[in-house]
């Protein structure tokens, strides 16, 4: 249901920016309508697979240029960012710092590296820090840690999924502005679409900061 979600959202828009009267004859005559449906849920997941796959890829080359920046650092380093908060946030820095060292291969890589690494804002440790609470959390995490970060983490895939989505139903409905007959409907469509494309990414933002928070805050063990 995701990618039909997701999938339907740019074959409806393509549909639309065409406006061509076969297919609006295809989709309303009741001989065609259920092979058109299922032609149209059938394109549409299977363009919301690719969807998931290409914003994977522009996720990561917006990271790897640090125009979209991971809130791991500010997490830990900071405490918190944009009001959400990890508390205990120097207790889990230290005990990431030290679980790594000690699964470590190389005897430089000690404590300090990885603390270092992280306070001078190098981009491969402090991806490898976060790589190393996922493990933490999923070999010695609670259940309900584990569903909660399941959650956030569909949440996060969805929304970013979902502005991706919107942003290429935008750019088919520009790139056939030619054959709009009311141009003021089709630009309200794209205006509202590009707001609820604002909306979804920075949610995904959110859930991600939320995602990030569980999986650091899931490290912290009060006894210890």
């Amino acid at each position: 249901m995701l990618q039909i979600i997701h999938g339907s959202i740019i074959f409806g828009s393509l549909i639309f920016s065409l406006n061509k009267n076969f297919l609006n004859t295809i989709l309303i005559t009741n001989e065609w309508r259920e092979i058109a449906l299922v032609i149209f849920f059938f394109i549409s997941f299977i363009t919301g697979v690719m969807i998931d796959f290409l914003a994977d890829i522009l996720e990561g080359i917006l990271i790897k240029f640090n125009v979209l920046k991971p809130p791991i650092f500010s997490l830990l380093k900071k405490g918190g960012k944009y009001g959400i908060v990890l508390a205990h946030h120097k207790e889990v820095f230290d005990d990431l710092c030290s679980i790594a060292a000690k699964n470590s291969d190389c005897k430089d890589k000690d404590f300090g590296y990885y603390k270092d690494g992280c306070i001078n804002k190098d981009k491969d440790i402090i991806n490898y820090i976060f790589q190393v609470a996922k493990n933490q959390v999923f070999r010695e995490g609670k259940d309900y840690q584990k569903e909660q970060i399941e959650s956030f983490f569909m949440l996060y895939i969805f929304s970013r999924n979902l502005a991706f989505s919107f942003l290429i139903a935008i750019i088919l409905l520009l790139s056939f502005s030619a054959n709009w007959p009311m141009p003021e409907i089709h630009w309200t469509l794209c205006l509202a679409l590009l707001v609820l494309l604002i909306i979804a990414f920075l949610s995904s933002y959110r859930y991600f900061i939320y995602y990030s928070r569980i999986i650091l805050g899931s490290i912290f063990k009060p006894n210890k």
